[in-house]
């Protein structure tokens, strides 16, 4: 050891622990590189794409949720978030006035699953069925972000325009 100096990690920590240290590591730096590849990845489309792939397009207020489980869907939708709502402002089709929606149960973006919760009010995407994620183009109503109004004005020019 050095006179007057703090001993370094190498010189205090015995050579199995290192090698338990670097193991810790490297397995750390595995996971997080692949959280990456099973993080949610969408096909890259413009507002009027989607507006003109959806039936119907609507702004809605989530006022229940429930958990289901849903067997034959991908393994990680398979925990879904059923919302009831209702219809506050049609943009595109014709929305029920209430219905439920599906999403996957949201993982922090993992597998494009929305946070659906009571209270809350989304810009709906619908397609085939009332399965909707972020891919499809539904999100969170934000009425305090300065976006949200932008987001809903150019879904209108883009129904507008068909």
């Amino acid at each position: 050891m050095r006179p007057f100096s703090r001993p370094l990690i190498a010189d205090v920590m015995s050579q199995d622990n290192r090698r338990h240290l670097t193991a810790v590591i490297v397995l750390l730096a595995a996971l997080a590189l692949s959280s990456e590849v099973l993080a949610c990845t969408c096909r890259k489309t413009t507002v009027p794409e989607r507006v003109s792939e959806a039936t119907t397009i609507f702004v809605a207020r989530v006022v229940a949720t429930s958990e289901i489980y849903v067997p034959d869907a991908p393994t990680v939708g398979r925990e879904q978030v059923l919302a009831d709502y209702v219809a506050v402002r049609t943009l595109k089709g014709t929305p029920r006035p209430k219905g439920q929606i599906r999403s996957a149960v949201y993982n922090g973006g993992l597998n494009c699953g929305l946070e659906l919760m009571a209270g809350n009010s989304y810009v709906i995407f619908l397609y085939t069925d009332n399965y909707i994620s972020v891919c499809g183009g539904s999100r969170l109503v934000r009425p305090w972000i300065k976006d949200h109004g932008e987001f809903i004005e150019e879904i209108a020019r883009a129904v507008s325009t068909q």
